[in-house]
């Protein structure tokens, strides 16, 4: 059997145990089509890879020179947001989220063409692991991925500017599962925004910020992500591109056009973009430096409409009051009604 450096990924689906047939037999199937929805809209070659069906989860070897920082980013992303849409309208028992662990390394490839070996029993090991299980489990229900990288994986993967890769988003744990015992890092990306009504959300730095700039974050990712596939959107990427350089890749921004534009339904599938573009504006100009938040101001208003003038305005009002009925009615201004008493 030949040997052969391959990328790996594995994904348990949470808590799927006693929906009954119909309920597992849904969400696998949502699972499936969105994993390869995602891995082709990440730039992979589904074809070329080698899949196995977990019960209630997948297993995929990918082929021999695949990039493996796409596995990072921005597959899950694109898996995230394709789950969190479809539980969003799921009913409860057909709503999931995944776990999921990265690996990389030599297997030995069998006369069928499938990969055997250690790299594998590390990918189960990693996806078992407590502290995934953990931080799934504490997640908001709006997050519905959490990952696990091997120590190896990460190396390779994170701290070398790949586009949407940022280390910080990282946290070291260490995995005992039986007899393995690893360090690895968690990896949980929060597609849920904290709305400013009654708190105030924090930056990635866990800075609190500031009431104007949690509307301010708010509002750009309202405009970017209306701009989406409209004759706007040029303009509009442009814009945010030279905003994020190296915090957002300019790829994210035409992945996330492609999936309101292809979507069955494109406004459900802008409402749950706003949430998470909304998060990475809040950490581009949480901090409250001047320029980004100069250039946010610049982009909200490249969407904002234009004013009429009053005289522009074209206004028609009925009101209809029936059997005794009473109607109250004012335009542009302020009414007060008393009753005396009695």
């Amino acid at each position: 059997m030949k040997l052969e450096y391959r990328p790996m990924l594995a994904v348990d689906i949470e808590r799927s145990a006693g929906r009954g047939d119909s309920a597992l037999m849904r969400i696998r199937e949502v699972l499936f089509a969105s994993m390869r929805q995602s891995w082709e809209q990440a730039g992979l070659h589904w074809d070329d890879c080698v899949r196995d069906d977990l019960g209630d989860g997948l297993r995929i070897v990918a082929a021999v020179g695949t990039p493996k920082a796409r596995l990072v980013h921005p597959l899950i992303h694109e898996l995230g947001v394709r789950l969190r849409a479809h539980n969003r309208s799921a009913a409860q028992s057909t709503r999931l989220r995944v776990r999921m662990a990265l690996h990389a390394g030599d297997v030995r490839i069998d006369g069928d063409g499938r990969p055997v070996g250690r790299p594998l029993e590390v990918l189960a090991r990693l996806l078992d692991a407590d502290p995934l299980r953990q931080a799934l489990a504490r997640a908001p229900q709006g997050d519905p991925v959490a990952a696990v990288l091997s120590q190896h994986f990460h190396d390779e993967t994170v701290g070398h500017d790949h586009p949407g890769v940022e280390a910080p988003a990282f946290r070291p744990i260490s995995v005992t599962v039986k007899q393995f015992r690893a360090d690895a890092w968690l990896y949980v990306p929060h597609l849920t925004v904290t709305a400013p009504t009654g708190r105030i959300p924090t930056n990635r730095e866990g800075v609190t910020m500031d009431a104007d700039l949690v509307l301010l974050a708010e509002s750009a990712a309202t405009a970017l992500v209306t701009a989406m596939a409209t004759d706007l959107w040029p303009e509009m990427r442009k814009a945010a591109s030279e905003l994020f350089h190296r915090k957002e890749p300019v790829q994210q921004l035409d992945s996330d056009a492609d999936l309101v534009e292809h979507a069955a339904d494109p406004d459900e599938t802008r409402s749950e973009l706003v949430e998470i573009w909304s998060r990475r504006f809040s950490d581009l100009i949480g901090g409250g430096d001047p320029a980004p938040v100069a250039g946010v101001e610049g982009l909200t208003r490249l969407f904002a409409p234009a004013t009429p003038s009053p005289a522009q305005v074209a206004r028609r009002q009925v009101n209809t009051a029936r059997d005794s009925g009473t109607v109250y009615a004012v335009q542009d201004g302020n009414q007060y009604i008393h009753r005396p008493p009695g």
